[in-house]
C-alpha cells in the first residue's frame, strides 16, 4: 500500500505506476479527509483497505488532515494533488473515498466534484454506500452502451439525492450548535476558552526592559502554548515556572 499526504514528487508517481502495471495489479487512488486534529485517520484507511482487498485493489492514498468540509475541494492540497496524480496516470479510473461527506458538506461543491469526476470517466466507490457501489459495478460490467447510460443516469439522480441529504445534514449539525450555543448564553454560562492567568508581573518586568509588546507576547504565550503541545504528545519539556525564571534572568 502506498500512503501520501500533502504533495507527491513526480518520481514516486512514476514508480508506483510503473510497478502495478508491471505485476498488473489494478489501481485506485483513495482521498480521506479529517475535520479536526482529533479525529482519527485511521478509522477511514482501514474500511477504505478492506474495501479495496474486497475488489482487488492497491490503493494510493491521498489525505488533506484538519480541513473542514466546507472549504471548496479543489481548494485542499491532498484533493489537488490527487487530480495531478490521476491526470498523470490515465489508466487509473478507480476514486475510493469512505463515505460522501469526506468529499464535502456543502450542496453545489459536491455537485461540481461529482460531476468532475463522472465527466472524466472515473469511477466513485463509497464505502458506506453499499447500493452505490453495487450501481457502480453494474456500469464496470455492462456492456450495451444503452443500459449503460441509463446506469449512468440513475447514478446522476441517486448521488443528487446524496449530496442533497449531505449539506443537509450540515445545516442541521450548525443549527444544533447555534441552539446549544444560545442556551448556555441564556443560562448565563461563560462561553468560548477559559481564561488563563496572565503573568502581569512578568510583562512589567519586561516592559521596564523596552522589550516591544510583540516580543514579550512571544516569550510569554507563546512558548507556553509550545510547551503544552510538546508533553500533550509525552515528551519533556522544561516548566514553564522555569521558562519564567530564565526571562527574568535574562532581562535583569
Amino acid at each position: 500500500m502506498a500512503f501520501v499526504g500533502g504533495f507527491v514528487e513526480k518520481n514516486l508517481n512514476t514508480f508506483f505506476t510503473n510497478l502495478f502495471l508491471v505485476i498488473d495489479i489494478p489501481l485506485a487512488v483513495s482521498y480521506l479527509r479529517i475535520s479536526t486534529e482529533k479525529q482519527e485517520i485511521e478509522v477511514q484507511k482501514k474500511a477504505i483497505e478492506e474495501f479495496a482487498k474486497q475488489r482487488m485493489f492497491d490503493v494510493v492514498y491521498f489525505v488533506d488532515e484538519a480541513v473542514s468540509g466546507s472549504i471548496k475541494a479543489f481548494e485542499r492540497p491532498g484533493f489537488r494533488q490527487m487530480l495531478l496524480f490521476l491526470e498523470n496516470n490515465p489508466h487509473i479510473k478507480d476514486i475510493i473515498v469512505f463515505e460522501l461527506s469526506r468529499l464535502g458538506r456543502d450542496y453545489d461543491d459536491l455537485k461540481e466534484i461529482l460531476y468532475y469526476i463522472s465527466s472524466r470517466g472515473y469511477r466513485l466507490w463509497i464505502v458506506t454506500l453499499s447500493t452505490w457501489n453495487e450501481l457502480m459495478e453494474s456500469i464496470k460490467s455492462v456492456e450495451n452502451p444503452l443500459v449503460k447510460l441509463l446506469y449512468k443516469l440513475l447514478a446522476d439522480i441517486f448521488v443528487s439525492v446524496m449530496a442533497f441529504t449531505v449539506n443537509q445534514e450540515r445545516v442541521l449539525i450548525s443549527l444544533r450548535t447555534k441552539a446549544g450555543l444560545e442556551k448556555l448564553k441564556k443560562e448565563g454560562k461563560k462561553l468560548g476558552r477559559p481564561e488563563y492567568p496572565f503573568p502581569i508581573d512578568e510583562v512589567k518586568h519586561l516592559m521596564k526592559k523596552e522589550l516591544p509588546l510583540t516580543k514579550i507576547h512571544r516569550l510569554l504565550v507563546a512558548e507556553k502554548k509550545i510547551c503544552r503541545e510538546i508533553k500533550r504528545k509525552g515528551l519533556d519539556c522544561m516548566k514553564y515556572e522555569t521558562f519564567r525564571r530564565k526571562c527574568k534572568s535574562l532581562y535583569r
